[in-house]
């Protein structure tokens, strides 16, 4: 709340001049907000001819004046904590209605308590110095008002639950934090497996009989991205999960041999290649795509060797090839 000093300047004709009267409403105000009380002197009305304002002061229990403010609106503090008052002041001698005086008491405390008295200092008409002043009391409720040490817990506890919420934000953005780092590394990792090519070809390079049961082995590796086959075993064995595609050829000879060759992914026998030879060699074909999980392996398996010693035959007649399609 504010307390509001009233000075009243009644306007009067050219002829006559009346005195200023300074009227105060109201009286006194009690403080019970917690930040700042405001007292205003200000003159009330349109004002008399006043030759000259020297001086607006307001003062507290008859004491040195806590604030004054003298031509040309040039403000004056007194033996006072200015830090713990403010003023705002400004004199017009054209106009009376436009002067002011305004102090500020921020966080009053009990020691605010009083009577405050406004009082101007002029030169009427005449050039005769006056003076006119009014009081308003400013009083504390005990049970309303908040000390300084009880505005100060408040305001730590406020930043103990500033703090408390800062420190959740801060642990809400590490986790998010960590998130990130998660994805973009799965992310990294998806990037791999797009960018990962798998795919060999490898084929027989000297002629050699096979027996049932035998893996064939493919020695003469062409190709090999992905590092998936084993030449010295003839075995692929899956580096990522993912749709692959797998392609076999042999021929079988040596006269009146016979050869059944199974192809065994991920440890089934998906497919199977017979061939006839009466004379020099019979070749044949198979291909499968199958899904493989990492570590699962496929390889071309002898089924059945029969006949006149059966052989694979060698300058790339025999070849295994395979290629992930997509991981």
């Amino acid at each position: 709340m504010e307390a509001i000093f009233k000075w009243a300047f009644f306007m009067a004709c050219l002829q006559q001049v009346t005195p200023i009267h300074i009227d105060l409403t109201p009286n006194f105000f009690v403080e019970a907000a917690t930040t700042e009380v405001t007292i205003t002197c200000v003159p009330d009305g349109t004002g008399v001819l006043a030759k000259e304002i020297l001086l607006i002061e307001i003062s507290k229990n008859g004491e040195t004046p806590i604030v004054n403010v003298q031509p040309p609106s040039k403000l004056n503090y007194g033996p006072n904590d200015f830090q713990h008052f403010e003023a705002q002041g400004f004199i017009n001698n054209s106009y009376v209605a436009d002067s002011y005086l305004y102090l500020r008491i921020k966080y009053p405390t009990k020691d605010d308590a009083g009577a405050y008295t406004c009082v101007m200092s002029y030169l009427d008409s005449a050039g005769l110095l006056k003076q006119d002043r009014d009081k308003a009391d400013l009083i504390l409720h005990k049970g309303d008002n908040s000390s300084i040490e009880d505005k100060m817990d408040t305001l730590q506890k406020s930043l103990e639950n500033l703090l408390d919420r800062v420190q959740e934000v801060e642990r809400a953005n590490q986790m998010l934090i960590a998130e990130n780092r998660n994805q973009s590394q799965q992310l990294q990792d998806l990037r791999e497996k797009v960018r990962l090519t798998v795919a060999f070809s490898a084929a027989v390079n000297q002629e050699k009989n096979i027996v049932s049961g035998d893996t064939i082995v493919f020695t003469d590796v062409m190709l090999n991205d992905g590092q998936g086959y084993n030449e010295t075993t003839g075995i692929f064995t899956a580096p990522v999960a993912g749709l692959y595609a797998f392609h076999l050829v042999l021929e079988i000879g040596q006269g009146g041999a016979v050869g059944e060759v199974f192809l065994n992914v991920a440890g089934k026998d998906m497919v199977k290649m017979y061939t006839q030879d009466k004379d020099f060699g019979d070749q044949g074909a198979v291909s499968v795509v199958n899904k493989l999980n990492k570590g699962d392996a496929a390889k071309a398996v002898v089924h059945q060797a029969a006949g006149i010693t059966p052989r694979i035959l060698s300058e790339r007649l025999c070849v295994f090839s395979g290629v992930l399609i997509r991981s």
